[in-house]
This record gives C-alpha cells, sequence and structure tokens, in this order.
C-alpha cells in the first residue's frame, strides 16, 4: 500500500542520494587542491581536470551537461503543472489552465519558458545557483514548518511525521543554517528572494480578492 511504501522509498531514496552526494564531494576534495575548488560552481570540472587531465575535465563537463539536460524533462512536467492547478483555483489565471488537445498546459510552459530565459539573461550560473538554493531552502523550510500548524490545528494527515516534534526541527534547523549560509556568502541573494516574494504576494493578493 502506498502508506507502507511511500516512506520506505523516501528513506531509502533519501540515504541513497545522500550517499552517493557525499562520497562525490569526497572524490572532488581527494582529486584537486582546496584552494582551487573554493567559491567555484564548476567543481567537477576543476577534480576532473587535476586529476585526468584537460580531456578528462572536458569529458566531465560532457556528463555535467548532460546530466543537466536530463532534468529539463522533469522542470517542464512539474512546474507548468503547478502553474496549471493556480488557474484551476483562481479565475483571474484559468488561462494557465488551458490545455490544447491532449498537450500539456501550452500557457503555463510558455510562463515556464519565459521565467528560465529572463533568469539565465540576467543572473550568472553563481548567482542563480545562489537565488534557487535559497528559495527552495526557504519553501521548503516552510513546507515542514506547516506540520506544527496541522498538529496544532488537530488535522490529521494522510501520513505521520516520523520522530514528530524531533525530525522537523532537525530539518527546520539545518534549512536555517543553509539559508543563513547563502545570505552571509551573497548577500544579494537575499535582495533578490525579498523581490521574489514581494511580487508573488501582491500578485496573490489582487488574484485572491478578484476570486473571491
Amino acid at each position: 500500500t502506498p502508506e507502507r511504501t511511500l516512506p520506505q522509498a523516501l528513506l531509502i531514496g533519501t540515504l541513497l542520494v545522500t550517499a552517493l552526494y557525499v562520497g562525490l564531494n569526497a572524490a572532488f576534495l581527494m582529486a584537486a587542491p582546496l584552494d582551487d575548488l573554493r567559491g567555484k560552481a564548476e567543481v567537477g570540472h576543476i577534480a576532473a581536470t587535476a586529476l585526468l587531465g584537460p580531456v578528462g575535465g572536458k569529458i566531465m563537463s560532457g556528463i555535467i551537461a548532460a546530466g543537466l539536460v536530463s532534468t529539463v524533462g522533469a522542470l517542464v512536467v512539474t512546474g507548468p503543472r503547478v502553474y496549471e492547478a493556480v488557474g484551476r483555483d483562481f479565475p483571474l489565471l484559468a488561462r494557465l489552465s488551458h490545455r490544447r488537445g491532449d498537450s500539456g498546459p501550452v500557457y503555463a510552459v510558455g510562463l515556464q519558458a519565459a521565467l528560465a530565459l529572463a533568469f539565465m539573461a540576467k543572473a550568472s550560473l553563481r548567482e542563480l545557483l545562489g537565488y534557487i538554493g535559497f528559495t527552495l531552502s526557504l519553501f521548503a523550510a516552510l513546507t515542514v514548518a506547516c506540520v506544527f500548524l496541522l498538529r496544532r490545528r488537530g488535522i490529521r494527515a494522510p501520513f505521520q511525521t516520523w520522530g514528530y516534534p524531533v525530525t522537523p526541527l532537525v530539518f527546520l534547523a539545518l534549512m536555517a543554517w543553509m539559508i543563513v549560509a547563502a545570505i552571509q556568502k551573497e548577500p544579494e541573494v537575499l535582495l533578490a528572494a525579498g523581490v521574489t516574494f514581494a511580487v508573488a504576494l501582491v500578485l496573490y493578493r489582487v488574484v485572491g480578492v478578484s476570486s473571491s
């Protein structure tokens, strides 16, 4: 049943990804001097070049690029479906839920593409990684924090949080550490995220009032 297999899949998947991530970073640290890696985004290329030479660095960059391309499909599927759901909930944005025949939500896909191109034109890879990491950490923390809100209101979710309240508190502490570290490293990320949230809140108020 999903109630039994989903928690198992999440636990096994998380442990596997953690092991791969830690192992890969350990390999990077052993392959290249720390000073060469510090503050650099292309650590895979640097480590492979130090270990295998320029050709190895180019091969590693190609592998990483291919891996990034493989994630495009997931992003194209996931992001526009969120916009599509918003379009179904708010009549003012109903066009986002429009589908043409058996295709996906065309306007939602177009919005996702426009936003991606705007970010690419405005920011460097390093800035984009910092911005995305900051916003994902913040929203992940807010999502997990809702567990406490649900418990306080007596709302029983289909899946219960294992180890409550310790596990969500540990998660929130780790997210807070990542958010603070991102702000200290790149303070401009906080400004960009603040503008994003402000625009989102204004849009939500406008759309919410118009739909009520």
